[in-house]
């Protein structure tokens, strides 16, 4: 899979037809195409969906190879994409959004939320650590979620301003995280409470961690395993279940920094007296 030459418009796509993004084999025997999936033998990481056009030997053998499970790696066609939506947005739906959330801009901003006009939605960028992007989540006013083709679940991580605090919290969506940045905290965001506890782990490294469970049988069960794995990265690990359904719905109630703190602290001792 070597010697790939990216499409012109003198030489479109032979899959979509278009003149970027795409890649060719050498030989003409396959495309990288990120746009169309149907009729695909695979999902290459960061370029696209492998359409074989000629069934040579080498690709019989290529396709046949298990494949490793591996952590998402940077997908720049959804980065382009993601870019664009965050320069995009216009103050007046950054503002609309904020409202609706209860979120500030500054906070929205740090976590680059973008609008997407031909999904009619917000967006947000999963990513790894180190700024890799690994997919997109939209979400409408009306509450809805969905991911663009392609994403692979990442974390909601914001741009870090200042230096980094030994704390990290662990939120739920990009809404809580929204909320824990305007307490002042450094925090992440998991795509959801079963998910991204690889990300997780990458980002938590060497930190004082607490994660924020949704207040239900299932929230606590996510965060309680994400605790495991986290223990033998990190130096304490705690787990908060506030006294309402998330993180937002709480500061909703009139939570603030010192709420979350007292939590904290709370955990830790009992812990310590068990």
């Amino acid at each position: 899979m070597s010697n790939w030459k990216r499409v012109t418009r003198e030489k479109p796509c032979p899959v979509c037809g278009k003149p970027d993004w795409c890649s060719v084999s050498g030989d003409s025997s396959a495309v990288i195409c990120p746009r169309v999936e149907e009729g695909s033998k695979k999902y290459v990481e960061g370029s696209g969906y492998l359409h074989v056009l000629k069934e040579t030997v080498e690709w019989k053998k290529e396709l046949s190879r298990p494949q490793e499970k591996q952590l998402p790696e940077h997908n720049e066609v959804l980065a382009i994409m993601a870019r664009k939506m965050a320069k995009g947005i216009t103050e007046e739906r950054l503002v609309n959004f904020a409202e609706n959330t209860d979120i500030s801009v500054k906070s929205l901003k740090r976590l680059y939320l973008g609008y997407a006009i031909n999904q009619g939605a917000y967006s947000f960028p999963m990513l790894r650590e180190g700024n890799r992007l690994v997919g997109i989540r939209f979400r409408n006013m009306e509450g809805k979620k969905w991911a663009m083709k392609g994403s692979k679940q990442g974390l909601f991580i914001p741009k870090q301003e200042g230096p980094v605090q030994q704390g990290l919290l662990i939120c739920e969506g990009p809404t809580d995280t929204g909320c824990a940045l305007d307490m002042g905290f450094d925090c992440i965001g998991r795509p959801s409470c079963n998910s991204g506890s690889d990300l997780v782990i990458e980002c938590a490294k060497g930190r004082h961690v607490a994660i924020i469970a949704d207040a239900d049988n299932v929230g606590l069960d996510g965060a309680e395993r994400l605790a495991f794995s986290l223990k033998s990265y990190c130096p304490e690990v705690v787990v908060l279940v506030p006294p309402a359904k998330d993180l937002r719905s709480w500061v909703a109630e009139g939570c603030v920094r010192a709420d979350v703190l007292d939590l904290i602290n709370r955990m830790r001792n009992e812990k310590v007296a068990s």
